[in-house]
């Protein structure tokens, strides 16, 4: 990452010395584009609708977690004094039978919404690129990222723009010379991302 930035820097340095040879240099802000324009829109409401559902089926087996844990809390039932020692004995084995089974309910649960858990939001192993949110994101967000990316290219080359960076240059760079002209093409690239739609 750290060459990555370094890159642009230098890249961003390059054409400020350049500057003075008419060469224009502008950024974009893709998330900004994506929030705004009406397919942004669109896909995000489609993933918000997903991630409600997987949050629902997440809460109902939180709820019956929760509602085992506090079972599990409460003390044994007492043997009623009418009972025989045998039959004391036999009633506190059950109870402690049933404890030990909704100890292992309460286990097996916590085992299935780490699953759940992992399965939607990936592993930390791997950091999360396994998930079905991040499959989803790619599948949904992915080809309106890359209608975005293409607008943006027929804009800068219409527009003679020399380069185009994916975000303000104020993230890469430690300075930057307050002469060195860098336009914000984001709301054109709104404008035209929404007349895809019409």
């Amino acid at each position: 990452m750290k060459k990555i930035n370094l890159l642009l820097v230098a890249i961003i340095l390059t054409f400020g010395v350049l500057n003075a040879q008419n060469v224009k240099l502008a950024f974009l802000d893709k998330e900004d584009v994506m929030a705004k324009c009406e397919l942004g829109k669109k896909a995000m409401d489609e993933m918000n609708v997903i991630l409600g559902e997987w949050e629902a089926s997440f809460a109902a087996m939180q709820k019956v977690y929760d509602e085992k844990v506090s079972e599990f809390q409460q003390p044994l039932e007492e043997a009623p004094i009418t009972m025989n020692k045998e039959s004391k004995d036999e009633f506190k084995l059950t109870q402690e039978t049933k404890k030990q089974t909704l100890y292992d309910e309460i286990r097996q649960l916590e085992t299935e919404m780490l699953q759940f858990q992992n399965s939607i939001y990936g592993s930390q192993e791997k950091g999360g690129f396994d998930g079905l949110l991040m499959s989803k994101q790619s599948e949904i967000l992915g080809p309106i990222f890359e209608k975005i990316k293409n607008v943006a290219t027929k804009y800068a080359i219409k527009n003679n723009y020399s380069l185009v960076l994916e975000s303000k240059p104020e993230n890469y760079a430690t300075y930057l010379d307050p002469e060195l002209e860098i336009t914000d093409i984001s709301e054109a690239i709104i404008t035209n991302m929404n007349k895809l739609v019409k």
